[in-house]
């Protein structure tokens, strides 16, 4: 995706550059999949662990 400055921002191009970007429904290979799903789950641990100590220290 290349965004050209020279040009103007019109909101129906954004959109279109934003559908773009969208995945397409494909299926990912197993190794892309593996590496996606790590770090979801990750992610997933850090906020099980980070909310709660948030609502530790902001007395919540």
């Amino acid at each position: 995706m290349t965004v050209r400055l020279s040009e103007p921002s019109n909101p129906l191009s954004s959109i279109r550059r934003l559908w773009h970007a969208l995945p397409k429904g494909h299926s990912l290979d197993g190794e892309v999949w593996s590496l996606r799903h790590r770090g979801i789950v990750w992610l997933l641990g850090v906020h099980a662990v980070g909310v709660p100590v948030f609502g530790l220290f902001t007395g919540r």
